[in-house]
């Protein structure tokens, strides 16, 4: 794998690391402030980190919960699924990574969600590579290249309107 570039072998991890943002399929958030959990290292101003919530769609969840200090329950149990994952998008663009990882980001949301979820990708995206990790047809439409993989194979490597339903099942 090159990142770069380079060997990813012969990179610092921990360098590896600051350079890739990551949203899983299942958010975590911990019991504190909306603030704490967006932003734990303390990177960003308030502005800057307001920027990052309105670029990835999170900005209306903040406000509806109330600011930056409003509290977010443990695992975030006070809000929905699709609120969880537009509040990790932001907190993975705190270090504002060249590439942006979203494995699975989305399996667990209805399409409404999901579509709520995908727009804040969009627009998140600027001038970053995304690889978007997904089982779903529709989690992956608006992707430049996708690759389908079976048994751990490459077994196409297409444009979103090249792929037929038999490849990605």
């Amino acid at each position: 794998i090159l990142l770069d570039g380079v060997d990813l072998a012969r990179i610092d991890p921990q360098a590896v690391r600051c350079r890739i943002g990551w949203v899983g399929q299942e958010p975590y958030l911990f019991d504190g402030s909306v603030r704490d959990n967006l932003d734990p290292e303390k990177i960003c101003g308030d502005d800057k980190l307001w920027e990052i919530l309105q670029r990835s769609g999170a900005a209306e969840v903040v406000e509806r919960l109330g600011g930056f200090q409003a509290r977010i329950a443990e695992r975030g149990r006070n809000l929905s699924a699709g609120q969880r994952q537009l509040l990790c998008l932001a907190r993975a663009l705190v270090h504002d990574p060249p590439l942006l990882i979203l494995d699975e980001a989305t399996s667990r949301l209805d399409a409404e969600t999901e579509q709520q979820v995908r727009s804040g990708v969009e627009a998140a995206h600027g001038g970053r590579s995304v690889l978007l990790i997904a089982h779903r047809l529709r989690s992956i439409v608006d992707a430049d290249r996708i690759v389908v993989l079976r048994h751990g194979r490459v077994v196409a490597s297409v444009s979103p309107s090249e792929v037929h339903a038999d490849d990605v099942t």
